[in-house]
């Protein structure tokens, strides 16, 4: 279980600090990408009960696309952007600068898409918390899984090496041109990652 002391403002000034400059490079590499003016939101940031997290993304019934990533190392757990299927579509029209509705279904060059998406994101988000923590860690090739959200969560949860209690939420919403679509930045540390952002932000943060 995770300490009540790591709900602290020390905690989510740590976690805030990494999304906002993991954003802002995920951002920057995917405008080379597109070729537009692209940016993210400022980033919404939660720390939710892992069995919350349905609710936070819709209910467990709801459809909904992961682009999903492990991280290995020192900063171990899993990574996952994800949409509701319908904002999926939408990414997929925006990154491949498509007129908005064009995407009825997600085929290869649509997932393609999407996998770029997750992975600079996630990739970039990993490198600011080595950058700020000293924590080595690396990414695995995304995947993207179209499915529900219950299902979704059950690959989560297989792929924990330590049974995850809580889960981080970023909601954000990416804007490319003049087209925006939500989103929302799962991070899943496994337990004892939390505890050691936790020692650290004390230290850093006082």
């Amino acid at each position: 279980m995770i300490a009540e002391g790591i709900l602290t403002a020390q905690f989510f000034n740590v976690l805030n600090r990494m999304a906002e400059e993991g954003f802002q490079h995920a951002a920057d590499g995917l405008e080379e990408m597109v070729g537009k003016p692209l940016r993210f939101h400022e980033p919404k940031t939660e720390l939710v009960e892992l069995l919350r997290l349905p609710e936070a993304l819709g209910g467990l019934e709801k459809e909904a696309v992961g682009i999903y990533l492990m991280a290995e190392g020192d900063f171990h757990g899993q990574i996952m952007f994800i949409l509701p299927i319908e904002k999926g579509l939408e990414m997929a029209d925006m990154v491949l600068q498509r007129d908005p509705g064009t995407t009825t279904v997600l085929g290869s060059l649509e997932r393609s898409a999407l996998a770029e998406v997750g992975n600079l994101t996630g990739s970039f988000f990993l490198s600011t918390i080595e950058r700020i923590t000293s924590l080595s860690t690396r990414p695995s090739p995304p995947a993207v899984i179209v499915d529900m959200v219950g299902a979704i969560l059950n690959i989560v949860i297989a792929g924990s090496a330590m049974a995850a209690d809580y889960g981080i939420i970023f909601e954000t919403a990416l804007e490319i041109g003049n087209q925006t679509t939500e989103a929302k930045f799962w991070v899943i540390p496994d337990t004892d990652v939390l505890e050691l952002f936790n020692e650290w932000s004390i230290q850093e943060y006082g």
